[in-house]
């Protein structure tokens, strides 16, 4: 017997999960965890770990930007995730996140540190992506770099045209 899987609407996943606005970036999360445990980073003592839920819908994105740890990605539920992505050498792919293993999305995926990442929904006929990112060293907002439009126009034109969109 097959199951239909069912989706909450976008208000009860927000209000369920306790997702706030996530300025500058876009979107919506949730901090909800933080390891106990420390490491020193960058000359300083920091969480070895910590992780969000992250929710973007048809009329937000995740803005192009850049994390000097490294972030993995894991797909919840919903549409899914055009997760694009620009390595430091200027090579640029998209990944997408969801559970259509047979088209090529994963369930997760992790991104290195200093890749340049922005990310939206593929398509909306459930009105959200839900994922979650797990963050090593634990996310402070000193490792985080919002795309200016100086730094897209440092790359190749057809990757500047391809992420016009993601640069606020």
């Amino acid at each position: 017997m097959t199951q239909k899987i069912t989706f909450p609407d976008l208000n009860q996943v927000i209000q369920q999960l306790g997702l706030e606005p996530l300025l500058p970036e876009g979107g919506y999360f949730k901090r909800t965890y933080q390891s106990k445990f420390e490491l020193p980073f960058n000359g300083e003592s920091r969480p070895s770990m910590s992780a969000i839920y992250y929710l973007v819908t048809p009329e937000s994105f995740s803005a192009l930007h850049l994390l000097t740890t490294e972030e993995v990605y894991h797909f919840y539920g919903g549409d899914p995730l055009e997760l694009h992505l620009v390595s430091p050498s200027g090579d640029y792919w998209v990944q997408v996140l969801g559970m259509d293993l047979e088209s090529g999305q994963v369930p997760q995926f992790a991104v290195p540190s200093g890749y340049w990442q922005c990310s939206k929904q593929k398509y909306n006929s459930i009105g959200y992506s839900l994922v979650g990112t797990t963050v090593s060293p634990g996310f402070e907002f000193a490792d985080f770099k919002l795309a200016s439009h100086e730094d897209v126009l440092k790359m190749k034109v057809e990757i500047r045209e391809a992420i016009a969109g993601f640069v606020k």
